[in-house]
């Protein structure tokens, strides 16, 4: 069975977040990264 991570990120700046995922989608593309979930927030952001 795959390998499952959570990150449980707590109160996490957008930007932050974004990069992260972004990092961590690259690392999954090519297979360096197991499939993860990240729980967190970010405080509130105009889009």
């Amino acid at each position: 069975m795959p390998e499952l991570v959570f990150v449980r990120g707590g109160t996490v700046p957008y930007e932050q977040a974004w990069t992260e995922q972004r990092r961590l989608h690259a690392a999954r593309v090519v297979g360096d990264a197991p499939d993860t979930v990240l729980l967190l927030q970010h405080p509130p952001v105009y889009t």
